[in-house]
């Protein structure tokens, strides 16, 4: 119902029969004034159409919110903004975010508060579905009024010009050769993205679907549509790149590139650039290809394979069609901890005299606007994370640190240095220690970003889910019962290892394995005080410590898409097998 305060302007979420109308209102207010461009009709008349009916996996017919003024004859559409789910890694830990997208507001209705209502409505929603941050791209400095904070930086980009690409000589032979990808390259190139995610803190994973997507080429027609090509060497696949042929005329644009781990790529990157170009020509023809000069590479300055470029290859330049900054939101600083609580304990471990460290670390950020974290650590090992604000802000309190609102997040995601942030905000206060040991949680990190695309690495047969939803509507009336689950990795599915009936939580331990993640649905026995039993489903996510690290990664991946999946989502991860209790469980279960 739409109230006087609204002054006739009605929110509503999206259905499959509003798609359409949806595009002919967003047109005009991408178009620049007195223009029609090509590439933006494409990109609401058929990207934004493709996208919102389900293609690629970033959304659904109900994930776009507008306004509609009811004033009008018609109810005209005069705002809009969609929410993407998606997917985003920390250290390897895996977490579902929201990514806005699409945010337009009709001219003649702008500065009327529309754009609030709006973004308060899709972050309710985003964290309501349980996404830990969102991330929105943009106009420069816009978002930070709905909290949003500039904490991924994407570093500088660069080119390199055709001019510097040395031709290959008689006497030599090209040592790789490159190829347009197939369906059966999808697992290989995905398994290149993951050893990829190892090197990076914060990492958007390729997408399946969106890689399937593109190779399958069912959009040839727009802009959108990218090509995916594999390189081979001896008859190997060793690598893959993703290019598209919108930004500039002049240049071929690389959106995504990653190899095998334990290729040397100095010793072959003048013939990974001569394929990069000589692809370009055959794909797109001689013709379209007649004025190009230069490579645009859109990835971060930290991708391994630009620091592998020689310096005579590398220009460092600003590149057309790009996002203008990427920020962040993080609702909830102790949420957002307390799911990264083995990577804060492994870097405590690492810290040789902060690795059996007792105390108390308090973060402040001066406003109850933007709550603090209380970060209790007992034996060098985080124990619990808390929301935290002074009661007296007159009272000093020990090993507290004190930042304006929002900069937190830059030290979270590892974007900057604590060093680094105090020179542009002196008004960060905290003592010497209290300085080292943020340092220790929270180090500056390198982050790979690059063209948009992330999701789950791993797949799932319907059978098995429809198998794992019978497990979940049992009706037990004793003991507990444990259907564990194991990802195939050569073929990148999730499978069944094993399912218990009526086993203790310390003889589901003995059959874990000590050095492999395993996936866990455990309907555990819950005795109350008062003598009534329940039986809560919980998902863990198994994963000892000395599990290799791409394996963990592996696992990490999978982990959100198989939630979601199964519809599970209360869960815990277990780094060490001591954890597994029932005194553990029943501390995180017992209301």
């Amino acid at each position: 119902m739409v109230t006087p305060r609204d002054n006739g302007i009605k929110l509503q979420w999206s259905t499959k029969n509003d798609i359409d109308l949806l595009c002919s209102a967003m047109e005009p207010v991408f178009q620049p004034p007195g223009e029609k461009v090509d590439f933006v009709t494409y990109l609401v008349g058929d990207q934004y159409k493709r996208w919102a009916l389900g293609e690629s996996s970033f959304m659904t017919p109900e994930d776009t919110i507008f306004a509609t003024d009811t004033n009008t004859k018609e109810e005209k559409i005069v705002a809009f903004t969609t929410l993407w789910k998606d997917q985003q890694l920390y250290r390897g830990i895996s977490f579902s975010i929201g990514r806005v997208e699409f945010v337009g507001v009709v001219g003649e209705y702008r500065n009327q508060g529309l754009m609030p209502r709006i973004m308060d409505a899709v972050h309710k929603a985003s964290d309501l579905r349980g996404d830990l941050l969102q991330t929105i791209v943009g106009i420069s400095y816009y978002y930070r009024q709905f909290d949003y904070e500039y904490a991924l930086d994407i570093g500088r980009r660069s080119k390199t010009w055709l001019n510097s690409i040395p031709s290959l000589q008689s006497d030599e032979k090209e040592l790789i050769t490159p190829r347009a990808a197939t369906l059966e390259d999808s697992d290989t190139i995905l398994m290149f993205d993951q050893e990829l995610s190892l090197q990076s803190c914060n990492y958007a994973p390729l997408r399946r679907e969106y890689l399937e997507t593109q190779i399958k080429g069912n959009s040839t027609a727009s802009p959108f549509q990218r090509k995916v090509v594999m390189f081979e060497q001896d008859g190997q696949a060793i690598g893959y790149f993703m290019m598209h042929n919108y930004a500039d005329p002049s240049a071929i644009s690389v959106l995504h590139i990653a190899f095998n781990s334990n290729i040397n790529l100095p010793t072959i990157i003048n013939s990974i650039l001569r394929g990069i170009v000589q692809y370009s020509r055959h794909s797109y023809g001689e013709a379209s290809c007649e004025n190009l000069t230069a490579i645009f590479w859109h990835y971060s300055e930290w991708h391994p394979f630009f620091n592998s470029l020689p310096s005579c290859n590398r220009s460092y330049t600003s590149l057309p069609d790009e996002a203008y900054s990427t920020y962040v939101r993080i609702p909830n600083y102790a949420n957002f901890i307390r799911h990264i609580i083995p990577v804060l304990n492994d870097r405590l471990a690492n810290a040789k005299s902060w690795s059996c460290y007792n105390g108390v670390l308090h973060i402040h950020n001066y406003t109850k606007k933007y709550m603090g974290v209380r970060i209790h650590i007992d034996d060098g090992q985080v124990s619990k994370v808390e929301d935290w604000f002074p009661i007296d802000r007159q009272q000093p309190v020990s090993n507290q640190i004190q930042f304006p609102p929002l900069t937190f997040t830059n030290i979270l995601l590892g974007n900057k240095s604590l060093e680094e942030l105090q020179i542009v905000y002196p008004d960060i206060a905290a003592s010497d220690f209290t300085v080292q040991l943020v340092n220790v949680l929270f180090p500056k990190s390198v982050s790979i970003n690059h063209n948009w695309s992330s999701g789950n690495t791993c797949d799932i047969d319907e059978a098995l889910v429809q198998k794992l939803k019978e497990f979940r509507f049992k009706k037990y009336s004793q003991g507990n019962a444990a259907f564990v689950l194991k990802v195939d990795k050569k073929n990148l599915k999730i499978v069944e290892d094993e399912e218990y009936d009526d086993i203790t939580v310390e003889d589901l331990v003995e059959e874990l394995p000590e050095n492999a993640p395993r996936f866990i649905i455990l309907s555990y026995e819950l005795k109350h005080k008062d003598g009534r039993q329940s039986f809560p489903l919980v998902f863990i996510y198994w994963s000892p410590k000395d599990v290799n690290p791409s394996l963990h990664m592996l696992y990490a991946t999978a982990r959100t898409y198989l939630q979601e999946k199964i519809d599970v989502t209360r869960g815990f991860d277990i780094r060490d097998n001591e954890e597994l209790t029932d005194e553990f469980l029943t501390s995180q279960l017992m209301p």
